[in-house]
């Protein structure tokens, strides 16, 4: 993934410790333009897993619903109390993996592709 234009700059899985080790390679101090960007696509990319996980764990709290009201303190849960809609949760995770995953794509082809894969998982484990 080129982060800066330059053909030699590239960086590993996005996130903050990704400022600290792409020192020198995505970016320098002569050329703060580059960490820049780096921080703007990994807080765009920390915000679509943050979407993309909340869609998960609307999923997994419909399917655990039944359980989840016979339990002491999770049945105060919006979806075990009734409070929310297993249509309206279902509803929300498709809107929140629909805005997380292409916006995710269009920063970064490969962070696109794993947040995709991680929605597939969770749901699965769900």
């Amino acid at each position: 993934m080129v982060i800066t234009g330059k053909s030699s700059s590239r960086c590993g899985a996005p996130g903050v410790a990704a400022l600290a080790f792409s020192a020198g390679e995505a970016w320098t101090l002569d050329d703060l333009g580059g960490l820049w960007e780096l921080l703007g696509r990994s807080l765009v990319l920390f915000a679509c897993w943050c979407l993309a996980s909340s869609g998960t764990y609307l999923v997994n709290d419909v399917r655990d619903r039944e359980l989840d009201r016979q339990h002491p303190r999770k049945r105060r849960r919006p979806i075990a109390s009734g409070a929310l809609s297993v249509q309206v949760a279902l509803g929300a995770a498709v809107v929140l993996w629909a805005v997380a995953l292409p916006v995710a794509t269009v920063v970064d082809a490969l962070a696109g592709a794993i947040l995709a894969g991680y929605v597939v998982l969770m749901v699965l484990y769900s």
